[in-house]
């Protein structure tokens, strides 16, 4: 890339960075949330399911872009070619012991241009008292449809939902059955299979190294969570006892090119602590 040769190796090397502040470059954030729903209910209250479409929009959100970040956002790029990022940093050309270091990288405070999230999300509720106790059944869905932003205006567009942390479809479901100051429930959370292969020429998970095919894991499966717990409130007290990530699900696996702690996915919605016991007592004054 950026005429270095292919058998380069990077030595020891500086840069320069340069940090500009903001004053009198910076225009103010705005931003715009719109939202559209529709509930429908059952006449005695025993099932209600509701659908809201969510739309926000940010413009200018204010920055701070550090050497390294600019460096891995241009190399990063979809669009690596194009990417606007790539002029803010330069490369010695070579001349001097195949020294092809970065020079100096121009940093600091920026407008990020536009930045969106789409979706939509989805709850259902099922409530019912029987004689024999309290039956509540509840999801809660949320579909992502677009996730982008654009630091500059002329910055490659690249709808990021479904790559590696950024999942399609998460949720949560609950199941609880109550009665008198006693209940118990189950809890699955749940996230949707997610890949980083467009990011690579063949967007597969094959690619060359050394002149050999090689197969690389750049994705995660679909991932579920389970909960179990149990709730008594005695007097003034609250008492809750469970078990978290009940089935001891280890977080999906990625080889090093991947966004990684060891070879698991570094991302938030995953747990890399694993089968655990929790409790909590409340005193209600």
């Amino acid at each position: 890339a950026e005429g270095i040769p292919a058998d380069y190796e990077q030595g020891g090397s500086s840069a320069l960075l340069v940090t500009s502040g903001g004053v009198g470059r910076l225009e103010a954030e705005t931003s715009v949330a719109e939202g559209i729903g529709l509930v429908l209910t059952s006449p005695e209250d025993t099932f209600a399911f509701s659908i809201d479409y969510f739309n926000i929009e940010i413009s200018n959100e204010i920055d701070n872009l550090g050497g390294a970040d600019i460096v891995n956002r241009c190399y990063n790029s979809i669009d690596f070619a194009n990417e606007p990022l790539c002029d803010l940093f330069t490369r010695r050309d070579g001349s001097d012991a195949n020294d092809f270091g970065i020079d100096q990288v121009n940093g600091g405070y920026v407008n990020i241009s536009y930045q969106r999230v789409r979706g939509v999300d989805y709850n259902f509720t099922y409530d019912e008292e029987f004689d024999w106790g309290n039956v509540r059944f509840r999801v809660e869905h949320t579909m992502q449809i677009e996730k982008f932003g654009l630091l500059f205006e002329d910055s490659p567009y690249n709808n990021e939902v479904g790559e590696n942390g950024v999942p399609k479809h998460v949720g949560v479901a609950r199941l609880t059955y109550g009665r008198d100051d006693w209940s118990v429930t189950w809890t699955a959370s749940y996230f949707d299979s997610t890949n980083d292969y467009e990011y690579y020429g063949s967007e597969t998970n094959t690619t060359t190294l050394n002149g050999e095919t090689v197969t690389f894991i750049d994705e995660t499966k679909w991932t579920t969570y389970h909960a179990v717990s149990s709730s008594f409130a005695y007097e003034d007290f609250d008492f809750t006892v469970g078990v978290a990530n009940l089935f001891d699900e280890e977080p999906p696996q990625l080889s090093a090119s991947g966004f990684e702690l060891g070879n698991s996915a570094l991302y938030s919605q995953y747990d890399f602590i694993g089968r655990r016991v929790f409790a909590n007592v409340k005193y209600n004054f």
